[in-house]
């Protein structure tokens, strides 16, 4: 299985509706897969989830644009969750501030200079109220760049078009057919209940193997010694 419209031709076939044209039905099947896909996006910090982006800083910055895809026309925010933030020019990895999301909000200049460049960082939203920035404090005094690792975002990996493909290996893309067809069975009374027992099982041992190769792998991000969360 690579992408979407081969997982929803495969529900169509297995909900009885064969390969017809019906447009109502294909969306409740997409918006269904969707929905598994985002729950599993949320259910741990999958490997296929993390990513690293370089950000130009200047002189005088203190807010960076964070990475955005366009999804069906849309800008979205590609990442869900800052992890990691270095400095490049030194190497020195940033701390995580919270703290400084309030004194924004309170209208506080934070773009102060300080010796050695920034130490702390924090995430705030942009200007247009949908974006995300990274905020460091102080600012860098020079042109830099900072390596940010993050996890994507669901909205940036949304399956929009026929030929989108999920993001984690292929061997498991059952895993979302499966589950979605627990929940469209169970909601279609006159479909056969035992085919939702068995697609429950399926999913069931599929998130098996998924949890079991997770846990087989390294995080990319382990030996730079990150020490926590940077949640927003």
């Amino acid at each position: 299985m690579a992408n979407t419209g081969e997982m929803i031709d495969q529900c169509l076939d297995r909900m009885g509706a064969g390969r017809q044209s019906n447009t109502r039905l294909t969306a409740k099947i997409l918006a269904q897969l969707n929905a598994v896909y985002a729950t599993l996006c949320g259910m741990q910090n999958w490997e296929w989830l993390k990513a690293r982006a370089s950000l130009a800083t200047t002189e005088s910055g203190t807010y960076i644009a964070l990475p955005t895809v366009v999804k069906a026309g849309v800008t979205v925010n590609a990442v869900s969750r800052v992890l990691f933030v270095v400095l490049d020019s030194t190497g020195v990895p940033l701390q995580y501030k919270p703290e400084f999301i309030d004194l924004v909000q309170e209208g506080t200049s934070l773009a102060l200079r300080g010796p050695g460049g920034p130490r702390y960082w924090c995430v705030t939203t942009g200007t247009d109220g949908v974006t995300k920035e990274l905020l460091i404090i102080p600012i860098v005094g020079a042109v830099d760049s900072l390596t940010v690792w993050y996890l994507r975002s669901f909205s940036s990996l949304k399956l929009v078009e026929l030929t989108d493909v999920p993001a984690f290996d292929e061997e498991y893309h059952q895993f979302l057919v499966e589950r979605a067809m627990t929940v469209l069975a169970a909601a279609d009374g006159t479909f056969d209940p035992q085919v939702a027992g068995m697609a429950q099982r399926e999913a069931f041992e599929i998130y098996r193997a998924m949890m079991h190769t997770s846990r087989k792998g390294q995080p990319p991000i382990r030996s730079l010694r990150w020490g926590g969360h940077g949640h927003f």
